[in-house]
């Protein structure tokens, strides 16, 4: 059922991959940034009994995120909180795995939000990131014209891989998204406008 309300590009597949190489168990805390519906910490919680926490500044994705996870009888295993997480203090080393799917980390700040991201997870957490990258230096004035705003930068996967090390993170694993799930985000996207 919320395989479908995915609004991040990877969808369900890509979550729980990142579940399971992080080995979450039902002892292990999450945190799942501008989470819109709260679909992949559902989906974490169902798959790896865990604990979730999930924010985002859309009121209206967090109420359906709380309706989504009372209808699946998981509502006490997720806190909703409805704020900016560059805003909203966390305890520091809490968390087994954090969760940054469809470019969140761009959107609030990439380095400031690795850096803190870093400092809210335990010693040997993970993160998961889905973000658009670039495969060239230089885009298509079209190309540049959708996706550029202001100080938003998409960098290319040499760039990101720097800044990932540059904040104390190690690459475990990484993909590119498959076209296909690509098609199925800017379709969900196309029907929420």
């Amino acid at each position: 059922m919320v395989n479908e309300e995915y609004l991040a590009p990877g969808g369900k597949e890509y979550t729980l991959t990142a579940g399971n190489l992080a080995g979450l168990n039902k002892e292990s805390n999450i945190l799942d940034i501008a989470c819109g519906k709260g679909i992949a910490s559902i989906n974490l919680v169902k798959k790896f009994d865990c604990q979730a926490i999930a924010i985002d500044i859309d009121k209206d994705l967090i109420n359906e995120g709380i309706e989504l996870a009372n209808k699946e009888n998981i509502s006490d295993k997720i806190e909703f909180i409805t704020k900016d997480f560059n805003k909203h203090i966390f305890p520091k080393k809490n968390f087994d795995m954090l969760i940054a799917e469809g470019g969140a980390l761009s959107y609030i700040g990439r380095n400031s939000s690795m850096k803190r991201a870093h400092s809210l997870l335990k010693d040997n957490g993970y993160i998961e990131i889905s973000d658009l990258i670039k495969k060239s230096k230089h885009l298509s004035k079209d190309i540049e014209e959708v996706f550029i705003d202001g100080d938003f930068d998409i960098l290319t996967e040499e760039e990101y891989r720097d800044l990932l090390t540059a904040n104390k993170f190690e690459i475990i694993f990484s993909s590119y998204i498959a076209q296909h799930h690509w098609n199925a985000y800017y379709e969900n996207i196309k029907q929420n406008l």
